[in-house]
């Protein structure tokens, strides 16, 4: 469920980078498998088939860059692959993003409105899938456990992830918990790669599964905050992910 706050944020929101020390190191034989891990943090969010049940939902909540002092709406509506998210900020404007199963695209007051293509489009395909928050074998070529470390406050199992794509990420997952407390990456943007840490906290239920409700990135120096209110499930308007008008322009 980590994937919906990123949907919302790919591109519109730069996500971040900081600074981790590693304590001493098992050995590689005490390491535990990665897909163990994966499976045990399926479990604590509310099993496989209560992930894969929710197909469509809408996500309301706020988007804040504590720096600056904005803070805006935030709405993700995700169905049968498809995405659609909107951030309403004060002074700036709308900051649109969206996925049709087809045709990934950005409209911004600073960039215009954007075809997304190449590892950018790839990453969104991938994050749009329902079954990405299960590492599943369908979107992943490898899993491997690196080390244990400490992530975002805890001590978690850190997982390599090589997507079909041919991107890699790094989860941690807590020892304790068994949660997603951390996510780190590159991200591609219109700058090019960006380096990223994403830290999840306070784990909600809603429904039959828990979602980190608090979500801090970092990267390029700069924090960012998405927080979730609510999450509905059930059936979303397809117009929700019609492509506007400036992006049919730029597909013909």
């Amino acid at each position: 469920m980590n994937r919906i706050v990123r949907l919302a944020q790919g591109g519109i929101v730069v996500s971040l980078l900081a600074a981790m020390v590693a304590p001493a190191q098992p050995a590689a034989a005490q390491l535990p498998a990665a897909r163990s891990i994966v499976d045990r943090y399926i479990e604590a969010i509310g099993g496989r088939q209560a992930v894969l049940a929710q197909t469509s939902f809408k996500v309301i909540g706020k988007f804040a860059v504590p720096a600056s002092g904005l803070v805006g709406d935030l709405e993700v509506y995700q169905s049968n692959n498809q995405t659609f998210a909107r951030i309403m900020l004060p002074g700036i404007g709308e900051m649109l993003r969206g996925y049709d199963g087809t045709t990934g695209w950005s409209v911004n007051a600073i960039e215009g409105p954007r075809l997304l293509e190449g590892m950018e489009l790839a990453q969104m395909r991938e994050e749009s899938r329902r079954n990405a928050a299960l590492r599943d074998t369908s979107l992943v070529t490898s899993l491997e456990t690196v080390e244990r470390t400490t992530m975002n406050g805890q001590e978690c199992w850190k997982i390599k992830v090589v997507w079909k794509s041919g991107r890699e990420t790094q989860d941690c997952y807590s020892v304790e918990s068994h949660l997603l407390v951390a996510n780190a990456g590159k991200t591609t943007t219109p700058m090019g790669e960006i380096d990223y840490v994403t830290n999840y906290h306070d784990y909600k239920q809603f429904g039959a599964i828990k979602v980190a409700t608090r979500v801090v990135q970092t990267a390029l120096g700069q924090e960012q905050v998405v927080t979730t209110e609510s999450i509905e499930f059930g059936p979303v308007d397809a117009a929700k992910f019609a492509l506007p008008e400036a992006i049919k322009a730029l597909v013909k």
